[in-house]
């Protein structure tokens, strides 16, 4: 798994080849809504950054889910009240976004960024 991850961070420039830490990604990720796409598709999703590590998971299609976020050693790890397993990621900052590894898919890359169109968020009703 290493070594696919070590080529995907090939594209990234040379100063953003560490992960982020947890608090760099809490700096990074509090209050804004990121978009999870795979390439340069659109995204496939939209996850809101509350305070306390929590999160609101939508797909596009409308699916929400609530869930938090920790540290596990250098990862960042999710859970979801309908989901109770683990997904684990490496971040590292690229640019204006960031590039996600999802260690659960062998290493998958994925595009992570800043969504400032509201209506990409469909999970509003949990926000009150």
């Amino acid at each position: 798994m290493r070594s696919i991850l070590a080529f995907c961070l090939l594209a990234l420039p040379v100063h953003a080849q560490e992960a982020m830490t947890a608090e760099d990604f809490e700096t990074y990720a509090e209050g804004r809504t990121l978009g999870y796409s795979v390439g340069n598709r659109d995204p496939y999703g939209t996850e809101r950054y509350l305070p306390n590590r929590r999160v609101i998971w939508t797909t596009i299609g409308g699916r929400c889910s609530t869930g938090s976020w920790f540290p596990v050693e250098d990862q960042i790890c999710f859970v979801y009240d309908d989901d109770p397993d683990e997904k684990c990621w490496h971040f590292f900052p690229n640019a204006d976004e960031l590039v996600g590894i999802f260690e659960q898919s062998v290493g998958q890359a994925y595009r992570v960024s800043v969504i400032d169109d509201d209506d990409l968020f469909a999970c509003d009703r949990f926000m009150s």
